[in-house]
């Protein structure tokens, strides 16, 4: 609702239509006339008075909609009856990840969010009165890269998510495009080892550290998450059948929460046959002193990346390999952020790879009795 130009009786004036409001059509030499006669019929009914403060809630809701937008905004983020501070908020918010059992891995990253955001705008500030525009200039006010970010734009969604149903937030500061996401438009190729590479890890891994042969042949061939926190970390030989030549992941291990199945490449048995145990290994120290011995370096998800690049190429099956590795079919996903190009010869090398001859063999019955 706005005060609109017209020509009346051949003479230039301003109409306001507020018949929404009950005050008819309302016409005068400027829109401040209008203004003035629309507030002087709508005494003691519905008084609006625009202050320096209402424009500013006009700038924040994007400049599209008109000061009586601007009110409401500002009216609905006004201090409620069950106002809670930043720190209150986020306690609760922490407390309810932790009772619907979420990953370690999850609410540690939530914790740092909230330590983060909490010092940026302050533990005693209402969550009410946090702006999108705060929100925007928070995640700006670090030199994070364009994916930590969106993680911790996710990560505020979920808080005042939680701050909305709770009653302390009415409207959310950062759904509906109020804080979009950041779109990455660089192209991105994951970082995989090559066939060599990955021998050459196996190798000095069977010859200095037989204790972290589980954990890279999980990674590398069966393709899963290798967070000490998550998949990697709570998985035991119980989980590991290989008799059957699968590998159970129970529900509530996973990030997707589902239970799932992971077959068992022949070769992976050929190597754990090497290992001591089937107890998995998650020590970054003792990962940093293997690659270190083998020369290589170590990148985030490389054994996940590895996996998808061979098995996709391999296979030729992008729903299957999906599916290994939990992503409940989401290719999308699979091929943004996973599969590298490799070629036919280097898949199949990939699955062929096995330890050499002379290395000293484990005895299968045993490993076979543990994962039992």
């Amino acid at each position: 609702m706005e005060p609109v130009r017209i020509m009346l009786r051949g003479k230039p004036m301003y109409k306001l239509d507020a018949r929404a409001k009950g005050a008819g059509r309302i016409f005068g030499g400027s829109k401040d006339e209008c203004w003035e006669k629309f507030r002087a019929a709508m005494a003691g009914v519905d008084q609006v008075e625009f202050t320096d403060q209402d424009k500013l809630a006009k700038k924040e809701i994007d400049g599209k909609g008109t000061l009586l937008d601007a009110v409401r905004y500002f009216l609905a983020r006004a201090p409620l009856a069950n106002d809670k501070s930043l720190a209150l908020a986020g306690a609760g918010w922490i407390a309810e990840s932790k009772r619907q059992n979420l990953s370690k891995k999850f609410i540690g990253h939530c914790e740092f969010v909230l330590r983060h955001f909490t010092n940026y705008v302050g533990a005693d500030t209402a969550v009410s009165n946090i702006t999108s525009q705060q929100i925007k200039n928070f995640l700006g006010s670090k030199k994070w890269s364009i994916e930590t970010q969106n993680t911790i734009r996710g990560r505020l969604v979920s808080l005042f998510s939680y701050c909305v149903a709770d009653g302390c937030c009415q409207q959310h500061p950062i759904k509906e495009k109020r804080v979009p996401g950041i779109k990455d438009k660089r192209k991105r190729v994951p970082r995989i080892f090559t066939v060599d590479e990955c021998e050459r890890l196996l190798t000095t891994a069977a010859e200095h550290y037989p204790q972290m042969l589980p954990y890279l042949v999980l990674g590398l061939f069966c393709g899963i998450r290798p967070d000490a926190q998550g998949e990697m970390g709570r998985l035991t030989a119980e989980n590991i059948h290989l008799d059957e030549g699968v590998i159970v992941i129970p529900q509530g291990f996973s990030k997707t929460e589902d239970q799932r199945e992971v077959k068992i490449a022949q070769n992976a048995v050929a190597w754990l046959r090497l290992a001591p145990s089937l107890n998995i290994c998650t020590a970054r120290y003792t990962r940093r002193n293997l690659c270190k011995k083998a020369g290589l370096t170590w990148s985030a998800d490389v054994m996940r990346h590895c996996f998808a690049s061979y098995h996709y190429k391999h296979f030729k099956n992008g729903t299957l390999t999906a599916q290994q590795m939990g992503h409940e079919q989401s290719l999308r996903m699979l091929f943004k952020h996973y599969v590298a190009f490799v070629t036919d010869e280097s898949a199949a090398a990939f699955w062929a790879l096995r330890p050499p001859t002379a290395a000293p063999v484990a005895n299968i019955s045993v490993l076979a009795k543990e994962a039992a």
